[in-house]
């Protein structure tokens, strides 16, 4: 029995070639980039209150987190500062989402890939650097 053959349209389409998949993925980038850098700058100013409200209760629950994100901001910035982050180098992450939702969109900002290996490499030097500059018994 002969195989059929696949027409070349056929293997042109595929799941990620989809031209309404990469517009809906860019603008969702593009908007979690937005919503992680409102927290992130939100950060800046409340971090004191959150920073204790995390630690002595659940924060998902707690009413009285002041980042203008609510607690999902709040949680956001406790994984990514505190607990697996690179500090306030992770200010990287927004950029790079941000970035590639343009791209996706077919609008050219910068380089890509360019691009995301000097945040990449800026972000663990600014991390490592920051690292070692805390003051003793800290």
């Amino acid at each position: 029995m002969a195989k059929k053959k696949k027409n070349s349209e056929e293997t042109k389409k595929g799941f990620w070639n989809d031209e309404r998949l990469k517009i809906i993925s860019g603008v969702l980038l593009i908007f979690i980039s937005l919503f992680v850098l409102i927290a992130f700058i939100s950060y800046v100013f409340s971090w004191q209150k959150d920073q204790s409200t995390i630690e002595h209760q659940n924060i998902i629950y707690s009413p009285r987190v002041e980042n203008w994100n609510g607690p999902m901001g709040a949680g956001l910035i406790e994984f990514f500062f505190d607990k697996y982050g690179f500090g306030i180098a992770t200010l990287g992450i927004p950029f790079i989402l941000f970035i590639t939702g343009f791209r996706l969109l077919k609008l050219r900002l910068l380089p890509l890939r360019r691009t995301i290996r000097i945040v990449l490499l800026g972000m663990i030097i600014l991390s490592i650097t920051l690292g070692y500059s805390r003051p003793p018994g800290k």
